[in-house]
């Protein structure tokens, strides 16, 4: 009886931090979208200047290096 005990124990234990493990992994990939996106959000930006500035040069070096 007492093993059994011990094993549920673990068994619950085990599952919590499974669960908080993966909490977190979700938590990190939202993180990550979301520092991705302001970065995409700022090259589109910094493109479009350059097309403004009649830059085209800086502009299709910054579209190739964005490509890559």
């Amino acid at each position: 009886m007492k093993k059994a005990r011990e094993m549920w124990l673990i068994k619950g234990r085990r599952e919590k931090e499974e669960q908080e493990y993966y909490r977190k992994r979700e938590e990190a990939h939202k993180i990550i979208r979301n520092k991705k996106k302001i970065y995409i959000k700022n090259v589109i930006e910094l493109i479009e200047e350059d097309q403004k500035h009649n830059s085209t040069r800086k502009m299709h070096r910054t579209v190739n290096q964005f490509k890559k």
